[in-house]
């Protein structure tokens, strides 16, 4: 678990490198706004691995990993996507509060239904 969250952090610093510099040193085009996109996802997917090793140690018990060893995995994509698609509607201007709690709760119960069938 620790070898986990030790490379995701990794990973997670060279994409907010990777942001940092596609933000100051690249011109907007669309192939930059589809590399800042796919680099924030990268991020946040690599920023949710250590969380969701934590909340699952502390909340579901030690042995979670043994019954759904992909819920690390797919805690972090929900959560990267749903940053990037976030940031892709601000991008659009047309992000409103409705579309953040509507895709907010459709990760919620999609987690549920997951979590309940294991």
């Amino acid at each position: 678990m620790r070898m986990h969250g030790f490379f995701a952090s990794i990973v997670a610093l060279a994409a907010t490198g990777g942001i940092y510099f596609t933000v100051t040193r690249l011109l907007p085009t669309p192939a930059t706004r589809i590399l800042l996109l796919s680099l924030l996802f990268l991020a946040v997917a690599a920023l949710a691995i250590p969380a969701s090793i934590g909340l699952n140690n502390r909340f579901a018990g030690e042995e979670w990993f043994a019954t759904d060893p992909a819920r690390i995995w797919r805690h972090a994509v929900e959560s990267g996507a749903f940053v990037a698609l976030i940031a892709l509607l601000q991008l659009r201007q047309s992000l409103t509060v409705m579309a953040v709690v509507s895709m907010l709760v459709i990760v919620i119960v999609v987690e549920s239904m997951f979590i309940s069938k294991s």
